[in-house]
């Protein structure tokens, strides 16, 4: 990777970061006498993480360089894919 990919790569990650701490921040003060809000706020971040590293995520990035490549099969939206996939999976199973 060159030089300019790396710092803004660096600088994407100290954004992500900052947004981060500054929310966490913000929730704190403002749940700071409702432990049951923050706590809420502890679940949903939670399970927006593990949201964001389901299998489908991280298949599109795979995708999305076949995509790239010219494979049609992939091509469409997210839901047309994972349809196409049960669909197949339905036919061949039985």
């Amino acid at each position: 990777m060159t030089q300019g990919l790396n710092g803004r790569i660096a600088g994407l990650f100290a954004l992500l970061i900052g947004a981060n701490l500054a929310s966490w921040a913000w929730a704190l003060a403002a749940f700071h006498d409702y432990p049951v809000l923050l706590g809420t706020a502890v679940l949903a971040y939670s399970l927006g993480l593990r949201h964001a590293l389901d299998a489908d995520h991280i298949a599109e990035m795979g995708i999305r360089e076949l995509v790239a490549s010219g494979t049609t099969y992939f091509k469409g939206s997210s839901a047309a894919r994972i349809s196409r996939s049960v669909i197949s999976l339905s036919r061949y199973s039985r």
